[in-house]
């Protein structure tokens, strides 16, 4: 299945273009893990009836969108060039 097609890809989507910005350096305080369970918690403060992202759909989507992504050494999680604002 085409991981863009679906509902988690679709919310993270929404979500890191309110809630993120580019920046020039990466940013380790935050990995992908994270900023995911971030967009749930927005996508809950609305009262969304889904508001699941996996950790794959949302690394997806923030390529997508252009921000740079830095392997985590034994991890499946990445660091991101990302303001969090």
């Amino acid at each position: 299945m085409n991981i863009r097609l679906t509902t988690e890809y679709q919310n993270a989507m929404k979500t890191i273009q309110i809630l993120y910005r580019h920046q020039d350096n990466i940013n380790e305080s935050y990995t992908s893990y994270g900023l995911k369970h971030i967009s749930e918690d927005y996508l809950k403060s609305f009262n969304f009836k889904d508001t699941y992202i996996s950790n794959d759909a949302f690394i997806t989507a923030m390529v997508d969108c252009g921000y740079t992504l830095k392997e985590i050494h034994n991890s499946p999680n990445f660091f991101f060039n990302v303001n969090v604002l």
